[in-house]
């Protein structure tokens, strides 16, 4: 290979890519790929044209915090974009097959011989397919084996590898794509962990750019890294953001906020090995946190994922109710935007009728029985024969209400709503409602599947 290529290479220092002045640290068969990428530089005008192609793109992913995508990787797919047009320009179309590294057991065979072709198609019209085919190998590990584990996938994810199905538009758009966070936005929040405050302002601004759910994926792979001297501030912080997270999930499989932030809280105080310590990192979060919602989550006291003991445990319990019982005098609970899994753990914790004398007093203005009603919606999600998209589906359970109004209470204060006032959302909450009253008097069971008609 040309001095002049390995120079440029050799001369960025970017984000912990440090080159040398000899090939590239491919991963695994680097021998192999150096001897693909060798044929394609035959003169220094081969040079030259693939330099200035690599540096345009070299800056269009640089930035003063970081490099946005792997260096070693892009090097590989400038040299298809530069010699190979016609098979980088089907590498996009191939994304799934690409990016895929679960397979059944049991189809290893036919994953095989689909991987097979897949390449061939994809290298078919090369102008050296042998060398084609080796790139497209290496910058594709999912393609060589019917299965890869989660641990590389999570290895592929921290280094910015392209054959990661979350990375891989980024090197065809030219730019970090839209709510994808980038490097440089990743390295700050992770710069500010040790600081409450600064975090919760740069959490909030992320959210504001509907960025904050793409942050929580980078944060649960990187959570290892995060020192646990900083365990309380990052903690705490992500207690103090969650109040303000929307519930909704988005589709079938995708995570929500809740899951995201107890899996990324667990991952970090998985790494303390005292459990003392770890539930005393948890009570000052809990204590300190401004928020509501995240310090009462099942997944970390009522699920017992951290695997306190029962003592640690009801002490934690009782911490959040005192913070419960604090927002409903102070009235932050009624403006809670998620108040009935508060409710419940309330209910579920403190043996006494707190939580129903709420609720009743609540429901006591027509405001209060909207928010009730709105907060007991259960959404789910399902297809139907020739749907192109997802149907929502909205149902009341009466079971719940009754853990803390009767079903005859509410159904008075609904009946002297002006609905001639309501808006649309309102007026279908108030429908749901009713209709669950009328399935209960035909006899029909509180909980129905979504392609039943309520």
């Amino acid at each position: 290979m040309c001095a002049a290529l390995w120079s440029f290479i050799g001369s960025q220092h970017i984000a912990g890519h440090r080159t040398l002045l000899t090939p590239p640290p491919f991963r695994a068969g680097t021998s192999r790929v150096i001897r693909a990428l060798r044929p394609y530089f035959q003169t220094l005008r081969d040079v030259y044209r693939y330099l200035a192609s690599l540096s345009f793109h070299v800056s269009l992913f640089r930035s003063t915090a970081g490099f946005e995508v792997n260096l070693v990787d892009l090097i590989a797919l400038e040299v298809l974009r530069v010699f190979e047009p016609a098979v980088y320009q089907r590498l996009p179309g191939a994304k799934r097959e690409l990016t895929s590294s679960r397979a059944p057991a049991h189809d290893s065979h036919n994953q095989n011989e689909r991987t097979k072709k897949l390449i061939e198609s994809i290298v078919e019209a090369a102008l050296q397919r042998d060398q084609a085919r080796e790139i497209v190998k290496a910058l594709f590990p999912p393609v060589g084996r019917s299965m890869y584990s989660y641990d590389f996938e999570e290895e592929w994810f921290r280094e910015l590898r392209l054959c990661h199905p979350d990375m891989f538009d980024r090197y065809f758009h030219l730019a970090i794509p839209e709510r994808d966070i980038s490097q440089a936005e990743l390295d700050r929040v992770l710069s500010l962990v040790g600081n409450r405050e600064d975090l919760v302002e740069e959490f909030r601004a992320l959210n504001e750019r509907n960025l904050l759910g793409a942050t929580l994926d980078y944060l649960e792979t990187h959570v290892q890294a995060i020192d646990l001297q900083y365990a309380v501030p990052f903690i705490t912080a992500l207690f103090d953001i969650g109040d303000e997270l929307s519930k909704d999930q988005g589709g079938f499989f995708a995570i929500s906020p809740d899951r995201r932030v107890s899996r990324i809280i667990r991952g970090h105080l998985k790494q303390v090995s005292d459990l003392g310590t770890r539930v005393k990192i948890l009570k000052e979060a809990v204590k300190t946190s401004t928020g509501l919602y995240f310090p009462i989550l099942a997944e970390l006291a009522e699920n017992n994922a951290l695997h306190v003991n029962d003592a640690d445990l009801r002490e934690l319990q009782q911490v959040c109710v005192k913070k419960i019982e604090d927002a409903a005098g102070s009235g932050v609970l009624a403006r809670h935007p998620r108040p009935l899994r508060i409710l419940y753990c309330w209910k579920k914790w403190d043996s006494s009728e707190k939580p129903r004398q709420w609720v009743e007093r609540f429901i006591s203005s027509g405001e209060g029985v909207l928010s009730f009603l709105t907060a007991c919606l259960s959404r789910s999600l399902s297809f139907s024969t020739g749907d192109s998209a997802p149907r929502e589906n909205w149902k009341i359970h009466l079971t719940t209400i009754e853990e803390f109004v009767s079903v005859e209470t509410l159904a008075r204060k609904v009946a002297e709503l002006p609905i001639e006032h309501l808006n649309d959302k309102q007026r279908e909450t108030v429908e749901v409602f009713q209709r669950a009253i009328q399935r209960r008097q035909e006899g029909k069971p509180d909980h129905w599947p979504d392609d039943e008609d309520g």
